[in-house]
Formats: structure tokens, sequence, C-alpha cells
């Protein structure tokens, strides 16, 4: 048995008592704090609500010994943390992305961050600004932490800037004629 569980947001638990002898003839009893009691070895409880929760286990042999193991505070179940972010960019200009963090866990914001922008560069800041070497669709990563919880979520943009100008230079500059001109 764990010291104890957490989960992250509402959740289900199996729990299974594997230390009886083969058979049905023991009964056991698992007693959630919410006075919810399951007569079975095995068994999978929801816990949907968040805090602390104890597990008290009874097992009756045949001839009615009996064992009480209280399990407290087993399970923790922590608000669930939410991955957010917005993205805000000048789509026409040559410029850093800039990300804003909007990711939470009942009002709480997360203590780790990172950020993969898709193109092999990473950020451990809330907030960071990116610079893009070349244009495409851009596939944004945000992995957030907060105690033991953590969360992913992914965005994508369409990152198309055109330069700030244009330098052209034909190939040559004296034509006698009609000329095809080059520009790069």
């Amino acid at each position: 048995i764990p010291d104890t569980a957490i989960f992250c947001g509402p959740s289900t638990a199996d729990f299974s008592y594997i230390s009886l002898p083969s058979g049905d003839v023991y009964e056991t009893q698992w007693i959630f704090s919410q006075a919810d009691t399951i007569s079975t070895r095995e068994v999978t409880y929801s816990y949907d609500s968040i805090g602390v929760f104890d597990v008290r286990l009874q097992i009756t042999s045949p001839t009615g010994c009996q064992t009480d193991s209280l399990l407290e505070d087993l399970v923790t179940v922590l608000p669930p943390l939410e991955a957010n972010f917005t993205i805000a960019f000048d789509s026409c200009s040559l410029d850093s992305i800039r990300l804003q963090d909007l990711s939470q866990a009942d009002g709480t914001s997360p203590t780790s961050w990172l950020w993969n922008f898709g193109d092999g560069n990473l950020s451990s800041f809330p907030n960071p600004t990116h610079f893009y070497q070349s244009a495409g669709q851009k596939n944004i990563s945000l992995t957030v932490r907060l105690g033991q919880c953590e969360e992913i979520t992914e965005q994508t943009i369409s990152y198309f800037p055109v330069p700030d100008s244009l330098n052209i230079s034909p190939e040559a500059t004296i034509y006698c004629g009609p000329q095809t001109l080059l520009f790069q």
C-alpha cells in the first residue's frame, strides 16, 4: 500500500487486497471516508470532489476473526490543472510572437512551465516571446506543473510574415531593347 495516492482532479482509484488466501471464503469490506462500503476483494472507487480521504479495510475470516486497518489520508484529490495560453503576433510582420500563460488550478497559477515552439527551441518562462527563423505552420505546446499535477496543451499558428522591405537589384542597369529582369 502506498503512503498516499495523489490525483489531479476527480479520478477513480483501484483497490485490491492481495494477501488473502485464494477463494472467496473471507469477507472483505472497503469503507471509504464518504461512508461508502463495498464488499469485494477488488474495487474501483470514484473520487468526485477535492480533498484528503481515508480508506478502511475490514477482513473477516470464515471463523469470525476480524482485522481492521484504517489508512488515514491515503488519497489526496487536488484541483484539476487546466493548461491554456494565448498567442499574440502580427501575421504580416517579421516580429516575435508573444505568449501568455492562462493556466490555473482552482485560481492558483502553475509553478513551472515548459514551452516547446516546434522548431527545436524551448523556454521555461511563464510568458515568453519567440522569433521564428522561417515561415510555416508552427505547433506550440505548453507543459505546466503545479505540485504533482501536470497538464499539456497545444496550439498551431500560421506564421507567414512578409519582409519589412524588399531589396530589388536587377542583374544589369543599362538595357538596349527588351530584357528579362530577374529579382532576388
